[in-house]
């Protein structure tokens, strides 16, 4: 089978290319990879494919009837792309673009995890036995503290951030104020909303979700009986 990989001083204009970036090279794996056109004897040719280590991301070092020919992932605006240069030195242009895609890529939070990680606040449930009656002031009152723990946490968390601090008031003092006139399931329900839109609107971390619940955990102990998840 023959092989029309890169040659050496061409992998070394790759590293060159990556070095010019924010991307660690030693995450970076040659292999090799049948050619997707280009057909010798009836067998396809032998190519370079680039990949980077623990993602899908790659880039083939493909040949056509036409020359160079690129596949790679991820591309400008769609997962797989594929360009056709022709010549040895556009086809490096293809890669540089490749890496600036990669790099988006790489350093892009999946927010969309991050949501499913909070959807514990979603779930909790109060015991169907609690009746939804008012809390007694004593019971209201460790709420409040409860509550003000919870602004504590998020104040530091956010503290650079005046519009986050205004939103957090307004959204706890809405709770305290919550927890003196509606029943007791309904004001639980109103908070899990509360929180989960705290949490959204200031893109917190999972971790710093979780410790928001474990503070109003703590806050309704001893008044509401939350079901496991």
């Amino acid at each position: 089978m023959d092989e029309y990989t890169l040659m050496t001083s061409q992998k070394n204009e790759i590293l060159e290319l990556i070095r010019g970036t924010t991307l660690d090279p030693f995450n970076f794996k040659w292999s090799d990879e049948d050619s997707k056109f280009l057909v010798e004897d009836n067998r396809f040719v032998i190519v370079s494919k680039l990949s980077y280590e623990d993602s899908p991301y790659y880039f083939i070092f493909d040949l056509s009837n036409q020359g160079h020919y690129s596949l790679f992932s991820p591309g400008e605006d769609r997962p797989h792309d594929r360009q056709n240069p022709g010549s040895w030195l556009i086809q490096k242009g293809f890669v540089m673009q490749w890496l600036g895609y990669l790099e988006r890529e790489m350093r892009q939070p999946d927010l969309w995890d991050d949501i499913v990680k909070q959807k514990i606040a979603y779930d909790q449930k109060v015991s169907p036995d609690t009746a939804n009656e008012p809390f007694l002031v004593s019971q209201a009152e460790q709420i409040a503290e409860g509550i003000e723990k919870i602004r504590e946490y998020l104040l530091d968390a956010f503290q650079d951030d005046s519009s986050s601090k205004e939103l957090i008031n307004e959204k706890l003092d809405y709770l305290i104020d919550g927890s003196k006139r509606q029943g007791r399931i309904d004001w639980f329900h109103t908070c899990m909303g509360v929180l989960g839109g705290i949490a959204t609107a200031l893109a917190m971390s999972p971790d710093q979700t979780k410790n928001m619940w474990v503070l109003l955990k703590s806050a309704v102990s001893g008044i509401l009986k939350l079901l496991p998840l």
